[in-house]
């Protein structure tokens, strides 16, 4: 089972990642260790740490992941993806997923993350038929939360010293997107 590359423009788009892409990937989170600040994982010090997540997000599939990587003239400039894809527990319907993303500090305030962020929203609630889509963030990465409310998403609350990295505690911010509620 595979997922759709997402056209967004003539020059940017979403293509799902392959083994291939490890090293871009890696070469821009070793390059620009600050893009690991506010997320769960710490810049790679080896192209094998990203190979190695590469492999288990192919491994374990587009029914559970479904990570792109964003395409600027071809070039990987970040990546966003669906994670914890669910759409049934035992009885209960779901149909749900939580969003992330980073991106190369050369790409940032420029919109891009705001175009990638509303197609995977439009194909999310469109094509692939999710009902709701959750995003976390640190709370004290202000830009991932004002990204998120600006193209749809509330603020469920604040979940206190809800993850511990590299030692230190953090809050950290849930947010929720109804399908219902998405407009472009």
């Amino acid at each position: 089972m595979t997922f759709p590359s997402l056209p967004i423009d003539e020059r940017l788009s979403l293509d799902p990642i392959t083994h291939e892409d490890a090293m871009g990937a890696f070469m821009l989170l070793s390059t620009y260790p600050e893009i690991c600040a506010h997320v769960t994982f710490t810049p790679p010090k080896k192209v094998d740490e990203t190979a190695g997540y590469f492999d288990w997000v192919l491994r374990v599939g587009p029914s559970k992941e479904r990570v792109w990587k964003i395409c600027l003239d071809g070039e990987l400039i970040g990546m966003i993806g669906l994670h914890d894809i669910r759409r049934r527990d035992q009885a209960l319907r779901l149909d749900r997923a939580e969003v992330g993303y980073w991106l190369g500090p050369a790409h940032q305030r420029q919109g891009v993350m705001t175009k990638a962020l509303n197609r995977v929203l439009e194909y999310s609630f469109g094509e692939f038929g999710l009902r709701k889509v959750v995003a976390e963030h640190f709370v004290v990465n202000e830009a991932s939360g004002n990204l998120l409310r600006k193209v749809g998403f509330a603020t469920v609350g604040v979940m206190r010293d809800h993850v511990e990295k590299q030692g230190q505690l953090h809050d950290v911010v849930l947010l929720e997107l109804l399908g219902s509620a998405y407009a472009v």
